[in-house]
């Protein structure tokens, strides 16, 4: 996972317990998560995939949507907010029972939609308040594009 590098490499801004534990093994080897490469039709075996981006306009979570939303079987589990217009906000407001594929032709909506709060942003205010809380020597942030940091 690319982004278990920014861990990786930043140990030693990590709290001791984290430090002592990279020494003795891995903590960022998970047993049970894997990146997953290509798609996803041959897979038989039930799983759980997290994607981004959460609007599911376009992205790795636009072509798994894609793959998933035609069996009744399937569910998706949009996290949070989503902005009107999107296509994560028109399913989980039950504004439409077809998408446009991004290829062009039209796949219906079978699959379960949930939605549930869960927000990994915060504002000014919060982040401030948990920076003075914690009173970190190292502040590393990560943002997805370098350019928007």
């Amino acid at each position: 996972f690319f982004f278990l590098e920014v861990y990786r490499t930043y140990i030693n801004v990590m709290n001791e317990h984290i430090r002592i534990e990279n020494r003795q093994s891995n903590p960022w080897q998970f047993d049970y998560i894997s990146p997953l490469y290509g798609d996803i039709e041959n897979n038989t075996e039930p799983m759980v995939i997290m994607a981004s981006p959460g609007m599911l306009q376009n992205g790795k979570s636009r072509e798994l949507f894609e793959q998933l939303c035609t069996d009744e079987k399937n569910g998706v589990v949009l996290t949070g907010y989503s902005v009107e217009g999107t296509l994560a906000h028109m399913i989980s407001t039950n504004q439409i029972k077809q998408i446009q594929a991004l290829d062009g032709h039209l796949l219906d909506l079978r699959c379960q939609i949930k939605t549930i709060s869960f927000a990994a942003h915060t504002d000014f205010k919060g982040t401030r308040s948990f920076i003075e809380e914690v009173k970190p020597k190292n502040i590393v942030l990560v943002h997805g594009n370098r350019t928007q940091m």
